[in-house]
C-alpha cells in the first residue's frame, strides 16, 4: 500500500494536524488503510490567539448569569463554537461569588484555557445625609438584604474622594449609621456600596454617591 504500485488500494482522507496557541495546523492526506501520509497543506489552520469571555462580572439579579465565550485565531478571526466545548463549574450561577469556565478546543484545534467570572452584589443608594450634632453626620440608605453581608460608607471633603475614610456596617438589616469625629463647618461628600463575604473573600457593588456635599455642624 505504501508504493505507487498498489495505489489503487489507498483510501485517502483529510486528517487535520491541530493548531495550538503556538503553532499553526495543517491538513494531511492520510490513507485509512495503511496510515501512509501523502500531500500535506502547511499552515492552513492559523494558530490560536486568545480565548475570552464577553463579560467577566455581573450584578446579582436572582437569576442565572453566564458569559459567552469567544475564541480568536492569530488573524483576529472568530473561531466557530463548533470547534470548542465550554464547561461551567456550576450549572446555575446565581449567587454572589466567583465561577470557573473551562474551554477545550477540538477537531482542527488543540488547547485548553480556564477562565473566571464573578457576580457582585446589587448596589444600594443613600437616602439622606445630615448633621444632627456637632462634628457628626448621619447617613441613611435603602436596605439591600439579598446576597448582601453589609455596607461600606466612604466620606471625604474632596469631590473625587481622594484620601477618603471608610466606615463598615456589618449587618445588612441596618439602614443608618453615624460618622463621628468630623471637622465642624466643613462639607463632606458621602457614598455607599454593599458587600458580600463568600469564603473569606469580599465582593463589592458599585459606589452610589449622595447628590450633594453636606456641611457638618
Amino acid at each position: 500500500c505504501e508504493t505507487t504500485k498498489y495505489a489503487e488500494y489507498h483510501s485517502f482522507e483529510t486528517v487535520p494536524q491541530s493548531a495550538t496557541f503556538d503553532t499553526p495546523g495543517s491538513l494531511v492526506q492520510q490513507c485509512s488503510v495503511c496510515g501512509y501520509q501523502g500531500y500535506t497543506e502547511w499552515d492552513v489552520i492559523p494558530a490560536l490567539k486568545d480565548i475570552k469571555l464577553t463579560k467577566t462580572s455581573f450584578v446579582y439579579n436572582g437569576k442565572s448569569q453566564k458569559p459567552t465565550v469567544k475564541v480568536f485565531d492569530v488573524n483576529g478571526k472568530a473561531i466557530s463554537k463548533d470547534y470548542y466545548t465550554v464547561a461551567f463549574s456550576q450549572a446555575s450561577s446565581k449567587k454572589v461569588g466567583t465561577y470557573k469556565v473551562m474551554v477545550t478546543m477540538k477537531d482542527y484545534y488543540y488547547g485548553q484555557k480556564a477562565l473566571t467570572y464573578k457576580i457582585n452584589p446589587k448596589a444600594t443608594s443613600v437616602k439622606r445625609v445630615y448633621s444632627p450634632e456637632k462634628a457628626q453626620l448621619k447617613v441613611t440608605w435603602k436596605k439591600q438584604k439579598a446576597e448582601t453581608t453589609g455596607y461600606q460608607i466612604e466620606y471625604s471633603m474632596k469631590k473625587n474622594f481622594k484620601g477618603a475614610k471608610r466606615l463598615t456596617v456589618k449587618k445588612n438589616k441596618k439602614t443608618s449609621a453615624f460618622i463621628k469625629k468630623l471637622k465642624s463647618g466643613k462639607k463632606y461628600y458621602v457614598r455607599i456600596r454593599t458587600y458580600k463575604t463568600v469564603k473569606g473573600k469580599k465582593y463589592y457593588s458599585s459606589w452610589k454617591k449622595y447628590k450633594k456635599a453636606v456641611k457638618v455642624k
